[in-house]
């Protein structure tokens, strides 16, 4: 993954009536990564966590409930390469 430029994340999916979509890391945020070395990459993760749903329940005073999903993937930090793009599907 590029330090030096910004990173585009995109992605597709999700739960029903969700589009796909796209943000950006910008490079001054990545600047402050430090560059994998030894082998050991680091990560990008991407989460969606819906509304949260209250229900009823004996003993509780309150409760709520949320589903959740999250994508991790390894990636390389480094500070030479010009051009990376991270796509979830």
């Amino acid at each position: 993954m590029r330090r030096l430029l910004n990173n585009s994340i995109t992605w597709t999916g999700g739960s029903s009536g969700s589009a796909a979509g796209q943000f950006t890391v910008p490079s001054y945020v990545l600047a402050t990564l430090p560059a994998t070395s030894g082998g050991k990459p680091g990560s990008v993760s991407v989460g969606n966590t819906t509304v949260p749903q209250s229900f009823v329940a004996t003993g509780l005073d309150y409760a709520y409930a949320v589903g959740q999903v999250a994508y991790n993937i390894d990636a390389t930090y480094n500070q030479r390469t010009r051009s990376s793009l991270v796509k979830l599907s």
